[in-house]
């Protein structure tokens, strides 16, 4: 498999680029912002998750200002927590972003299990919906229509059938999280995580049990650390995507609850043909909630094999990623994978020692420049 640094604006317009898809993990403090861009010829077609902090907002326009063609096919947002809606409000917001935009995913009030369309727009986390809708001057967008309008959202159980949309382009996006109730759990709080939001709260970590750190060159340690799964409602609530495009695939996770996507895993190795208790082969694995040892739990990665890992977190705030649930991917992912990391910094440089690579038969890496974030490149298998 082909992997390569993110590729210059002058390199995109100067260099033949060979068909595939590109995952661009934007720098977006301890946030996601993720850039989808598939090629296929002379045609490239873009999709856009999460907008990380509202401090990424200038970073994200920056970048979005270099894409040919001047337009987004679908723009997702994958649950209300500040480090993944707040970039993209700031977005939107601002008179001077133009792109076109074919289609937004959000989940918001009024797509809540037993919940009614509320009369005014975001004093809920619908500072975005009033945006959607076209008010206070906002652009009117085609919000969740690949649903019907309804919720991205997967069914559970016996029922498993998660949508899935076909773009005329060649790219193929599955559900694989929500849940109608974890929809409907955050429903329950809506308000009080909203009212956070505005008062720039951050989001809530799930506790975890007070136990001894793991120290030293002892990996699989690391990873038997005690954990808690997360039980933070908003994370409940994200928007997950399995993306396939030429024969090549990726997993989004936002912050999903990890049984939510262990169930989506296994039913999917069944359902494509791989056998019970297989674990479900992908490409590339965007980990989900930033590295949490919550959420990087060692039944999830039981059920998924990836070639690559990727972090997505300065850090800075939340402590991400945690060690146990780095050393559970290296210990638990598979040969021969890769793990990529959006910013070098001591938690995540760690990782890149000699002895456990060789031992562990995992390779790192990091943003070739400061600020640029990382890049990986898949070339089109089919």
């Amino acid at each position: 498999m082909t992997v390569a640094p993110m590729p210059s604006l002058r390199s995109q317009l100067c260099a033949p680029t060979p068909d595939g898809l590109l995952l661009e993990v934007l720098p977006a403090d301890e946030g996601d912002c993720l850039l989808l861009s598939c090629r296929r010829g002379a045609e490239v077609h873009h999709v856009l998750v999460d907008g990380g902090t509202p401090a990424t907002a200038p970073r994200l326009a920056k970048r979005l200002a270099e894409l040919p063609g001047g337009r987004i096919e679908l723009l997702v947002v994958t649950h209300v927590d500040a480090d993944h809606i707040g970039g993209m409000v700031r977005l939107l917001s601002d008179p001077a972003f133009k792109l076109e935009i074919g289609e937004v995913w959000f989940n918001g009030y009024r797509h809540l299990p037993g919940h009614a369309p509320r009369p005014r727009g975001f004093r809920d986390g619908e500072n975005l919906v009033d945006i959607l809708t076209g008010g206070s001057g906002g652009r009117a967008l085609a919000w969740n229509e690949a649903f019907g309008g309804g919720a991205a959202v997967r069914d559970e159980g016996e029922a498993f059938s998660p949508p899935e949309v076909q773009f005329n382009w060649g790219l193929r996006l599955t559900v694989l999280s929500p849940t109608p109730d974890r929809l409907e759990a955050l429903g329950r709080d809506w308000q009080k995580y909203l009212d956070a939001l505005h008062r720039a709260e951050h989001s809530r970590q799930t506790p975890q049990p007070r136990v001894a750190r793991a120290r030293g060159e002892d990996l699989e340690a690391m990873a038997m650390t005690p954990s808690r799964d997360d039980t933070a409602r908003p994370n409940g609530s994200s928007i997950a995507l399995l993306a396939e495009f030429g024969g090549r695939s990726m997993v989004l996770a936002g912050d999903a609850h990890p049984d939510v996507m262990a169930a989506a895993f296994s039913r999917l190795a069944q359902l494509r043909g791989h056998g019970v208790d297989v674990p479900f082969p992908i490409d590339v694995f965007k980990l989900p909630h930033h590295g949490s040892q919550a959420n990087v739990t060692t039944a999830l990665l039981a059920t998924v094999k990836a070639a690559h890992y990727v972090f997505s977190t300065s850090g800075a705030r939340f402590r991400h990623p945690d060690q146990a649930a780095v050393a559970r991917v290296i210990t638990r992912g598979g040969p021969d994978h890769t793990l990529w990391f959006n910013y070098a910094n001591s938690r995540t440089s760690r990782w890149d020692k000699a002895d456990w690579k060789a031992r562990h038969g995992y390779q790192t890496r990091y943003p070739d420049e400061a600020g640029r974030g990382v890049s990986l490149f898949l070339p089109a298998s089919e």
